[in-house]
C-alpha cells in the first residue's frame, strides 16, 4: 500500500491482513470433500479468505482411487487429514511438483517449499516422547502404521525398516540393527509377508531372525537365558485332529549329503569343577546312506564316562560303529532289568534278565542229613530259568528217598505236570546219577535214581546237577 493509498479504507484493509488472513494461515481449519476427482486443487485468492490459505486441511469424501489435492506453491507449512471412505490414500502435491502420499485414516504435516509438497519433519535428535493412547476400551491403540502405498506392489517390495544407528570408532555413521518387513506375495486374498530382523556383525548387516506365515527362522544360533529353574521352552500345537503336533525339525539343508554326515545332535551341557563348559551327553543321527531310495541312518545315544564320550546305544549300527540295519546295539554290553520284575503278558517281550547265586541248605525226602551243603549258580531270561548247581554230603546219617533243593524261582504251573527234568552226577566218583525234576508250581528240584531211588552218595561226595525250566513269571 503506497503513500496516499486507500484513503478512509486502509484499516479495514490491515485488520483483514493481519486479523482474519493472517490467522487463517496460522490456525485456519478448512472441511472439503475431495470430489473422486483426478486433482481437487484448493482456491487461492489474494487479499481474500480462501482454501489454500488454512493451516488445517481435512479431506473427505468416497474416493475409488488414489486421487490429489492441489495446495498453494508458495511457501507454506499444512496438516493434512485423509478423512475420505474407500480405502485409498491421497497424494498432497503442488501444482507442477511433486507430493506426498497421505493414507487413508492418516493425518500428515505437509510443507510446500516453493516447488513441491514435502514430508515435513522426517527426523529428530534427543528423546522424542513416547505415544499415549487414553482410551479405557477394548479399542487397539495406539497404532504405528508403516503404509507403503505403491500401485504396482511386488514380491520383495520392503514395505518398511526400523532402524538403530550409531557411531562407529572412526566417527563413522554405523547402522547397529534393523527391523523390516518383505512383501512375499501380493496376490489379494493370499497375501503373504515376513519381518526379518537384522544385526550388524563384523560390519556386515546379517539377517538373524525371519518370521513368516509359515515359520520363524533363526539364521545362526539362537540363546534362550533365564535365571530360573523349570520350563524354559514349551511348543505347542491346538491341533484336534489326528495329524501329528507340534513337530521339531532339525534339517541339515546340504547340496552334497555324504555317508557319515551327522545330521544333527542335541546336547546336554554343564560346568564341570573346574567351571569349564562340559558337553555330558549328546543324542544324535548320522547319515548312513544318502542314495534316494535306499537312504539309511543311525542313532546314537552317549555320555560322559571318565571325561570320555562314551557310546550307551546304538539304533542302525553295531557295537563297532558301524551301519547295520535292524540292529539295536549296547556297545558297552551290559543291559540292566528292575531288581523286581515288572511280568508282561506279551509273548514277543522280554521282561526280565537275572544272573545269581544261593546257597540254600539241602534236605532229604525222609530221614535228615547230619551235615550237607548245597550251592546254585542261575540264570533267568524272561521265564527260562537255567540251573547248574551242587550238593556237597559231608555226612549223610539217615537221609533217605531223594535229596531236595529250594530253587531260586517257583515253577510254572502246567496243569499238575513234572514241570522240568534234569540230571546229576556224582563228581567224587565220576558215576552217572540221575534225574532232577520241578514239580507243577514247586520251588523244589528233588534228585533220585533213574529208578525213583536215592541217589548213590557216600560221605565226604559231591553231586552236580543241571535242569531247566520255566518259572511263574
Amino acid at each position: 500500500m503506497a503513500t496516499g493509498d486507500q484513503s478512509g479504507t486502509w484499516g479495514d484493509t490491515t485488520n483483514t491482513n493481519l486479523g482474519t488472513l493472517l490467522e487463517q494461515a496460522i490456525t485456519g481449519y478448512l472441511s472439503v470433500a475431495q470430489g473422486d476427482v483426478a486433482n481437487l486443487t484448493l482456491t487461492t485468492t489474494n487479499g481474500a479468505s480462501d482454501q489454500a490459505r488454512n493451516a488445517v486441511v481435512r479431506v473427505t469424501g468416497a474416493l475409488t482411487a488414489t486421487r490429489n489435492v492441489v495446495i498453494q506453491t508458495a511457501n507454506k507449512l499444512y496438516t493434512i487429514a485423509n478423512d475420505t471412505t474407500g480405502g485409498f490414500s491421497i497424494v498432497v502435491k503442488t501444482a507442477a511438483g511433486t507430493g506426498v502420499s497421505v493414507p487413508p485414516g492418516a493425518m500428515v504435516d505437509v510443507y510446500s517449499d516453493g516447488t513441491n509438497a514435502v514430508q515435513a519433519a522426517n527426523y529428530w535428535t534427543g528423546s522424542i516422547g513416547g505415544i499415549a493412547y487414553l482410551d479405557a476400551g477394548a479399542a487397539v491403540g495406539p497404532n504405528f502404521d508403516l503404509f507403503r502405498d505403491s500401485t504396482s506392489p511386488a514380491i520383495s517390495d520392503i514395505l518398511g525398516r526400523l532402524t538403530w544407528n550409531g557411531r562407529d570408532s572412526a566417527a563413522n555413521k554405523q547402522e547397529y540393527a534393523s527391523i523390516e518387513s518383505v512383501i512375499v506375495s501380493p496376490t489379494s486374498t493370499t497375501e503373504g509377508g515376513t519381518l526379518d530382523f537384522y544385526a550388524t556383525v563384523a560390519g556386515t548387516r546379517t539377517r538373524h531372525m525371519s518370521m513368516s506365515a509359515g515359520a520363524t527362522a533363526i539364521i545362526g544360533t539362537a540363546s534362550i537365558n533365564s535365571t530360573a529353574a523349570g520350563t524354559l521352552l514349551t511348543v505347542t500345537s491346538t491341533e484336534a485332529g489326528a495329524a501329528t503336533g507340534p513337530v521339531l525339525d532339525l534339517f541339515r539343508d546340504s547340496a552334497s549329503p555324504v555317508a557319515a554326515d551327522q545330521l544333527g545332535r542335541i546336547q546336554f551341557l554343564g560346568r564341570d569343577s573346574a567351571n569349564a563348559i562340559t558337553t555330558f551327553g549328546t543324542f544324535a543321527l548320522r547319515l548312513d546312506d544318502p542314495v534316494d531310495g535306499s537312504e539309511d541312518a543311525s542313532f546314537s545315544l552317549a555320555a560322559v564316562i571318565a571325561g570320555v564320550s562314551t557310546g550307551y546305544m546304538h539304533w542302525g549300527r553295531d557295537t563297532a560303529n558301524t551301519a547295520a540295519a535292524s540292529v539295536v546295539a549296547l556297545p558297552l554290553g551290559q543291559l540292566q532289568f528292575p531288581y523286581t520284575q515288572n511280568p508282561s503278558s506279551n509273548a514277543n517281550t522280554l521282561d526280565d534278565y537275572e544272573e545269581g547265586t544261593t546257597s540254600p541248605t539241602p534236605t532229604s525226602g525222609s530221614g535228615s542229613f547230619t551235615s550237607v551243603n548245597g550251592v546254585i549258580y542261575y540264570t533267568k531270561i524272561g521265564k527260562v530259568v537255567t540251573l547248574n548247581g551242587q550238593i556237597g554230603v559231608t555226612t549223610n546219617g539217615t537221609a533217605a528217598t531223594s535229596i531236595l533243593i529250594a530253587v531260586p524261582f517257583t515253577a510254572l504251573s502246567q496243569s499238575g505236570n513234572n514241570h522240568a527234568v534234569g540230571n546229576y552226577y556224582n563228581r567224587s566218583t565220576g558215576a552217572s546219577g540221575g534225574r532232577v525234576t520241578i514239580a507243577d508250581s514247586s520251588a523244589t528240584a528233588t534228585l533220585v535214581t533213574d529208578v525213583g531211588g536215592y541217589p548213590t552218595v557216600a560221605d565226604g561226595q559231591v553231586l552236580n546237577f543241571s535242569v531247566v525250566y520255566l518259572a511263574s513269571a
